[in-house]
């Protein structure tokens, strides 16, 4: 699977004009079959890089001692290197044969792939996981796409595309929260980013990111990895919702007959909801990768990623034992999963206790547990933060009366804030959103449905 001919009008091309470099895109010598093709391309690109000509006789001195070339001078008769130069047809080509020797080394990756991925599959030992298998089968063809100078876009063209979506997209270009203040702040989440949600135990983070996801599966699939509740919990909460029965008495089956059929009808409603829930526990971030890329591929697209949470999600072994490099290394995985499959990953995130001994609870970037790489690589940070749990665990402030510290406490139990600390695409701020807790509505829902009335 290799095209000499390619490789050697390429070359001959290159030595005459070595502008023909900068064209190639992300030509590497590892593209090159042939091993002295590889060598007498990675030397001029050195030199050419140096700002030095790369032509027969600037080379001929970096390689006199190499075995390879003169052993090929003895097979031809005649000097490689000059060969190459007299032989090149026609510098305007170089383009192709570039395309040709990168999509041939391609193939053999490819092959090379396969073959290493079957050896593995073979093996049947009870210690070898096959979902690690799939998640290093999936890193590997990401390996193999990756490039250098083809990745390059000048901003002239970038700016072009984006003046031209101006014209196609609404001021929210990205997938809905469910919650319009906080889309219009947002502009909705953006395929690509990594968006956190942090907050304390008990904020209502994980509720909230169901409800996000169930309004993100109107614009395509949703994909949740909840680590910790598995898809029948979650359903409950989706039921609470949708009925206004509380969740605790849904969870703990104190039901009436007539509540059994309104949860009967609202199961049944939920039927064609694309939410699809991972109903498997201490995974990688290389193993949700590989599910949510399945998932795009069988759904043929994907709407949103929710991680719930991230400090859950196993490590990979190359930090294994330093939490803040796991962390970092968690992060930055997901980050790279949103970009390379084009959707937006919600991950959770619990916060450091030591907000819990400061005078105003609301939280800040400094609070994220763990690691300064959950900010560094989130595009947006949120944060849940609801006062009215504060509020009934330290009772009425100091000359409040009890009648006015109940009333604003029933006030603060029908609202949640979400803190936007974090955003690449415009401002910061917070927005107070109406919530039911119990029945796990937010915003316009629950207002609609009747549970809140601001």
């Amino acid at each position: 699977m290799r095209n000499l001919e390619a490789e050697q009008a390429f070359l001959g091309a290159l030595l005459v004009n070595n502008d023909v470099l900068w064209r190639a895109g992300d030509l590497t010598a590892d593209d090159f079959s042939e091993p002295l093709h590889a060598l007498i391309f990675e030397t001029a690109r050195v030199l050419i890089e140096k700002g030095e000509a790369a032509n027969p006789t600037a080379l001929r001195p970096h390689l006199a001692t190499d075995p390879d070339v003169a052993a090929m001078n003895r097979d031809t008769g005649r000097d490689y290197l000059a060969s190459l130069h007299s032989g090149a047809t026609t510098i305007s080509g170089a383009d192709g044969y570039a395309s040709i020797i990168r999509g041939l080394a391609v193939r053999r990756r490819l092959v090379s792939l396969c073959d290493e991925t079957a050896a593995e599959a073979r093996d049947v030992r009870p210690d070898v996981d096959a979902d690690q298998l799939i998640a290093r089968a999936m890193a590997r063809i990401d390996s193999i796409g990756g490039g250098g100078g083809g990745d390059l876009e000048s901003l002239g063209v970038a700016a072009e595309r984006a003046v031209a979506r101006l014209s196609a997209e609404t001021a929210q270009s990205g997938t809905t929260t469910g919650i319009p203040d906080l889309d219009d702040r947002l502009g909705g989440l953006r395929p690509g980013d990594l968006v956190v949600l942090a907050g304390r135990t008990g904020m209502g983070k994980s509720a909230l990111a169901e409800h996000i996801a169930v309004a993100a599966s109107d614009q395509g699939p949703v994909a949740m990895f909840s680590l910790e509740m598995d898809a029948e919990d979650l359903s409950r909460r989706e039921l609470a919702a949708r009925t206004g029965i509380a969740y605790e008495r849904i969870s703990q089956r104190r039901v009436g007959p007539h509540e059994r059929a309104s949860l009967a009808d609202a199961a049944a409603a939920m039927g064609p909801l694309p939410v699809y829930v991972n109903r498997i526990y201490d995974l990688t971030a290389s193993q949700i990768k590989a599910r949510a890329r399945g998932l795009k591929h069988r759904r043929g697209g994907l709407a949103l990623v929710v991680v719930d949470y991230l400090q859950l999600v196993r490590p990979d072994s190359t930090y294994r034992g330093n939490r803040v490099l796991e962390v970092a290394e968690i992060t930055r995985a997901l980050k790279l999963m949103g970009q390379q499959l084009e959707v937006p990953v919600l991950a959770l995130s619990q916060l450091n206790r030591e907000l819990e001994g400061r005078d105003d609870k609301r939280p800040r970037l400094s609070d994220l547990r763990e690691s300064g790489a959950i900010e560094q690589d989130a595009a947006v940070v949120l944060f849940a933060h609801r006062e009215a749990a504060y509020m009934e665990r330290d009772g009425a402030r100091k000359n409040q009366t009890a009648d006015d510290f109940m009333a604003d406490l029933e006030a603060e139990k029908r609202l949640i804030e979400i803190i936007v600390a974090k955003n690449r695409h415009g401002s910061t701020g917070a927005v107070k959103v109406a919530a039911d807790m119990s029945t796990n509505r937010f915003g316009p829902r629950a207002t609609r449905q009747g549970a809140i009335t601001l």
